[in-house]
């Protein structure tokens, strides 16, 4: 769809202005955009990195090639658009007008890749200060402007006027003129490939990935470099007669150290910890926060150091004197103290000299306030390797300090980096130990080398089983208080002594905390495999809806399919739920945020749904709780068929609970006793209301828990593919819907219904929850992989164990006394038999089919009988129960080869095409992969299947009607 872009730009001509508006934000009144002025945090709506070449730049027309990068709370959006420009008229009022055409697509060749290297380029970070109008403003890293740009665009009907800045401002802000326009624009200042591969140091080979992984590191929104300090500072202002250079050779020394941080020109052997700075940033990474750990002795009480204490603080001396202001953001874990304080120069002789003069560089090094903290942990001192003792206190002292630093800095708000090459190493083991532990990048540099090797994250945690095996030890030892004594060591489990060292008095000591080691074992022992938390980062400023959902994972909704109603079937339980919800967000970042949520208007999406909670907050709450929760009528034996106000036990009727598990979840959430949702008391507890934890209420207050509720019993109902959401579509007809009494009204038309309990007068909820209907019905399609199936030797004995009770209960079947036997019961008999030599066989398909007649043509007449015949509870006799059960079993031989047959399906590709559907055509694809499971002998009909399965509830979901107002066509493409 082609439209008219209409903008104004503005010059940013100082960082400080910059700098001043992003921590401000902007509001939009009455046509005026202005700083909104509000202490408050996350003004930036959006973080992009774009990297555009231009493969044609016409004055009329111009097409190019964008890259861009989105950082959101779940991880990375990649994309790569093609855009072709064309000017339709000359300049008017709101700037340029001009035609734009746009395909967001997979990816690019070996032949486009050559093109661009030889093409002109623009890099820069977007910055989204604003949705309606929209407002961005772009700092460009490639080629180098003076100043920022800022866009104001008038989208979705809404104007703007001007803009208007504060009066200290207005010097530092220009409305850029039709002359000046035209100078910033990007395809103007874009200039050659070569030069941005010179500024990230990428050869010919790999200039492509090392730009965008430049890229990737300069959107980050902090980076905090923590390095232990060491002695290098010493060797470098040495004037070679093992003391230090005079204060004015120093401070040149310094000046060229500034210079090498900030240009990358490097002077001879700096300083280990200034080089792996200046790496560091020449990878991209904006160093926001630096962490100095040492424990070296300080200068008050090293007569080693002495005079180089001495220059250092007369440099900091005179330095502060011009600048106190620096030391307010200067932050130290003094050793004996709980938390971090802010630094007293004062307290400067209780430092090391080392620290010292990294602290003068870092100030020195700051003349555009980049740095936000400079933090100093330090540890007791100690000779390296002068006893066990003391070495292993280091390592428990710098592990519990990064824990606390963590803290101060969030670990989610801020990318965490680790030198461990400079200074004592056995800070730098520290470091690297909890490193790996925590999921951090470390990095290495060898001192004759001028490149870091980057020891990439991995999640590495204690073994469970190897733990489970000696918990008991460890609890002992706990329970003590105290390290055992070096003849207990020897009396215990070979696996804990191996923790323990011996100091130089031959006591033993744990190299490890064993508190941490328990502790992560009790989170782990709960979900060995997680729980799909990576989605959870979704709520990360509304930080108790995330809490509440991990709660009812981690102490209710897991546990509730112990005792599975139907543990014949492929797992449904928290792996089912733990997959879906890494699909989905697998899909959200293959789709991003803004086009998977591109059905609500800005102002639908952010508008207060009960407090701080938004709509779209809501959205995301109602579809991964749903996730949790909606096969869990699998494990609810009571259906009340509500028209006929007659009740029917499943715990003996596994085709029923099959059938009517999405009825069955409706009600289980219904019943207080199972207090499946925590609606008004915690998940655990005495089961009082004045227990502490999060509940729905305490999160929604009342009226909106029982809307939540409401809308999460609706999602259940209608995951469900036969069940209808649209209001003029009809659900498809099932005998066992008509049998039990099931509604199936469209979900549409039952909210709409003023007369119906579930009504829902909110326009804008009903809105919500049809969306989420929607993308769960098809995202709970995609698991069919063979994880399902939870190993090979699970399934090899599940198939064994379905078909020996078949024929055990075939049997049994046989020996019931029936006082007259009815032509039922005597057409059930010889079905039996007929399956019982089947299964035998192994005629599997054919035992299916006889299997499904049982079901079709005795069990369900049967059971429409009974509830005819009964006015209240309605009783089943034993041999349509144990029929029942016989075809149940004998129905999933089919269903486990399906499900054995794929490794994985997940979301590969998203592409909008706005050219080759014609002009006003709008043409969005989703691409699904599906893996297949090599590892096993795979029927390719039987691949068909599944994708025909995948395809047909995407149809069915309807997702396309969701988007008619951004997309002409929403469709799925699958390869396999």
């Amino acid at each position: 769809m082609s439209y008219i872009e209409k903008e104004r730009k503005f010059l940013i001509k100082e960082r400080g202005a910059f700098e001043r508006i992003l921590d401000n934000g902007l509001k939009y009144e009455n046509g005026v955009v202005t700083l909104d002025n509000k202490d408050k945090k996350n003004n930036i709506v959006k973080r992009i990195g774009i990297i555009q070449w231009y493969l044609r730049k016409d004055d009329d027309e111009e097409e190019r090639m964008r890259f861009e990068m989105i950082k959101s709370d779940i991880g990375f959006t990649k994309k790569w658009i093609r855009t072709v420009k064309k000017k339709l008229s000359d300049n008017n009022d709101y700037g340029l007008n001009r035609e734009e055409y746009e395909e967001i697509i997979d990816g690019i060749d070996d032949f486009m890749s050559k093109k661009l290297k030889n093409s002109d380029v623009v890099m820069k970070i977007r910055y989204k200060l604003l949705d309606v109008p929209e407002v961005v403003i772009d700092e460009f890293i490639y080629p180098k402007v003076d100043g920022f740009l800022m866009e104001i665009e008038s989208v979705k009907g809404v104007e703007f006027n001007d803009f208007k800045v504060p009066p200290e401002l207005e010097n530092a802000v220009e409305r850029l003129d039709e002359n000046n326009q035209e100078r910033y624009m990007n395809k103007n200042l874009a200039e050659p490939f070569e030069g941005l591969r010179g500024i990230i140091n990428a050869n010919e080979t790999n200039c492509l990935i090392s730009t965008i992984s430049y890229l990737r590191n300069r959107i980050l929104d902090k980076t905090t470099v923590v390095m232990p300090v060491g002695l290098s500072f010493r060797g470098y202002f040495n004037d070679g007669n093992n003391r230090p250079k005079s204060t004015e050779e120093q401070e040149m020394l310094f000046e060229s150290l500034v210079d090498f941080f900030e240009t990358g020109v490097r002077p001879k052997r700096p300083p280990a910890e200034i080089e792996t700075l200046a790496l560091i940033k020449k990878k991209g990474y904006k160093i926001k926060n630096v962490v100095l750990i040492s424990n070296r002795p300080c200068c008050k009480n090293d007569n080693e150091n002495s005079v180089y204490c001495e220059t250092i603080l007369e440099l900091l001396k005179n330095f502060l004197s011009k600048d106190r202001g620096k030391l307010d953001n200067v932050l130290v874990l003094s050793n004996g103290s709980e938390d971090f304080a802010v630094l007293d120069d004062s307290k400067f002789p209780e430092l090391p000299s080392q620290i010292l003069y990294m602290l003068y560089f870092l100030f020195k090094a700051d003349r555009d306030q980049e740095f936000e903290k400079i933090y100093i942990i330090e540890t007791p001192f100690s000779n390296e390797g002068t006893t066990t003792k003391e070495n292993l206190e280091t390592v428990k002292i710098v592990l519990k300090k990064m824990d606390k630093l963590m803290e101060n800095v969030g670990e989610d708000d801020s990318e965490i980096i680790m030198d461990i090459a400079p200074g004592v190493k056995m800070i730098g083991l520290a470091l690297m130990l909890w490193g790996i532990f925590r999921n951090k990048d470390i990095y290495y540099k060898h001192e004759r080398q001028e490149e870091l090797l980057r020891i990439p994250r991995v999640v590495v945690n204690w073994d469970t089983y190897y733990v489970d095996n000696i918990i008991s030890t460890l609890n002992s030892i706990l329970d003590s208080g105290v390290e055992p004594s070096w003849t207990e060591l020897l009396q215990i489990h070979d696996d804990v002594a191996a923790l323990f060292n011996f100091d130089n008095s031959g006591q033993p000591v744990a190299f490890y905390d064993i508190h941490s080691i328990k502790k992560e074992y009790s989170k782990k022992r709960n979900l060995p495999f997680g729980y799909g938390e990576q989605l959870l980062k979704v709520f990360r400023r509304n930080p108790e809806l995330a809490e509440y959902i991990e709660s009812g994972i981690l102490e209710k909704w897991n546990h509730m399919w112990i005792g599975d109603q139907i543990p014949e079937t492929v797992e449904h339980s928290q792996r089912h739920s733990k997959r879906l919800m890494d699909f989905l967000t697998g899909l959200i970042l293959k789709m991003d945020e803004d086009n998977f949520f591109a059905p609500f208007g800005y102002n639908e999406l952010y508008k207060s749904y009960y407090q701080n909670i938004t709509y779209k907050d809501l959205i995301y709450f109602l579809l991964i709780v749903s996730i949790n929760v909606h096969d869990l009528g699998h494990t609810y034996p009571i259906y009340k068929i509500e028209k006929l106000k007659k009740t029917l036990h499943l715990d003996s009727l596994p085709s029923l609970v099959r059938d009517v598990h999405n009825e069955l979840t409706v009600q289980l959430l219904d019943n207080e006793h199972y207090n499946v949702l925590a609606f008004q008391k915690p998940f655990i507890g005495s089961g009082k209301e004045s227990d502490k934890g999060l509940t729905l209420t305490r999160i929604f207050g009342r009226e909106k828990a029982v809307a939540v509720k409401k809308a999460l019993q609706l999602i259940s109902k209608y995951h469900r593919g036969y069940l209808a959401v649209e209001r003029d579509d009809e659900s498809e007809s099932k005998d066992f819907a008509e049998i039990l009494g099931v509604d199936t009204s469209s979900l549409e038309s039952l909210m709409s219904d003023p007369h119906s309990e579930w009504y829902v007068d909110d326009e804008l909820e009903r809105k919500v929850i049809k969306f989420v209907v929607k993308w769960l019905k098809f995202i709970d399609a995609t698991d069919v992989q063979a994880d399902r199936i939870v190993t090979d030797a699970y399934h090899f004995n599940r198939l064994l164990r379905t078909k020996n009770e078949c024929l055990y209960l075939i049997d049994k079947y046989q020996s019931i006394d029936i006082p007259e036997e009815t032509s039922k019961y005597k057409e059930t008999k010889a079905e039996l038999l007929k399956l019982k030599e089947f299964l035998e066989n192994e005629q599997y398909i054919e035992a299916e089919k006889t299997a499904k007649y049982v079901e079709e043509k005795i069990v369900y007449p049967t059971i429409k009988e009974l509830i005819d015949e009964y006015s209240e509870s309605v009783r089943v006799p034993e041999f349509i129960q144990l029929a029942d059960k016989i075809a149940f079993k004998a129905r999933q031989f089919s269903h486990f080869d399906k499900h054995k047959s794929v490794r994985m399906v997940y979301a590969k590709s998203f592409g909008i095409n706005t050219l080759s559907s014609g002009e006003n055509g709008r043409k969005a694809s989703l691409g699904l992969q599906i893996v297949k499971n090599s590892e096993v002998e795979t029927d390719e009909e039987t691949l068909k299947k599944i994708e025909k399965d995948i395809r047909e509830e995407f149809e069915k979901a309807k997702l396309y009607i969701e988007y008619k107002s951004v997309w002409d066509e929403f469709e799925l493409k699958i390869q396999r």
